[in-house]
């Protein structure tokens, strides 16, 4: 991260008065500086001398306060990051269920997390995800290699590679666990050749697609779902 972005970030925070306690169970809290943020964690700065001892994979409770909230929040988090820099430490932690704290956030806290969902995790390894792509000469199923809120990488058969050659937007359809058929307009931002065979990027279209929220509202929670199963965590 850029000294300049960081900066930018520090200074948002402190403008909606938004303070962060780290609270190891049993522990006492450890007020720290909020270096960096987004919608999947934060980035906590402590003097040295002054913050907790943590190691990668800990959990530990992030205590959120702002004038914009009613009460305290308590985010459930793991150490993702450890930097150690002037004067201190720098931890960054992962929040476990990001969907649950972006439902308590009001409107401007909620832009200032700004929802940055980069988080890209793959289906069910015994459940494969088939995606139909309709915008073709004719119809193609594909297998999802991943998805986040932004789109998802699909594969198909090197063979096809001339069909996609002048495809620049496409209309994908696949079912998740629990969610039924969901289908989004996208464009190909990225292609490469795997030994799977091709892999597409694609991004989704929210002017373009029908009920996008909705959509990926349950797209969020696939994902969300997934990775407290990846990260050994009860899913909520």
């Amino acid at each position: 991260m850029s000294k300049k972005r960081r900066q930018y970030r520090v200074g948002a925070a402190s403008t909606y008065n938004l303070t962060v306690d780290v609270v190891k169970e049993g522990k006492k809290a450890f007020p720290g500086s909020i270096v960096d943020l987004s919608g999947g964690g934060m980035g906590v700065f402590f003097r040295e001398r002054q913050g907790p001892k943590l190691v990668l994979k800990e959990a530990v409770l992030l205590r959120i306060s702002s004038e914009y909230l009613t009460e305290t929040l308590v985010a459930p988090s793991l150490v993702r990051r450890l930097d150690k820099v002037k004067g201190g430490m720098v931890y960054g932690f992962e929040f476990i269920d990001v969907l649950g704290l972006m439902a308590q956030l009001p409107p401007k806290l909620a832009k200032l997390f700004n929802q940055r969902f980069g988080y890209r995790v793959e289906p069910y390894p015994r459940r494969p995800i088939k995606v139909v792509i309709e915008g073709l000469p004719f119809k193609v199923v594909a297998s999802m290699e991943d998805i986040s809120l932004m789109g998802l990488s699909i594969h198909v058969p090197s063979n096809l590679e001339t069909l996609f050659a002048d495809c620049e937007e496409m209309e994908v359809s696949f079912e998740l666990p629990d969610s039924g058929n969901l289908t989004f307009w996208g464009h190909v931002i990225h292609q490469s050749l795997t030994e799977k065979g091709i892999c597409y990027g694609i991004f989704f279209d929210e002017n373009r697609t029908p009920g996008f929220k909705k959509k990926r509202n349950l797209v969020a929670k696939f994902i969300n779902h997934r990775r407290q199963e990846i990260l050994g965590l009860p899913v909520q």
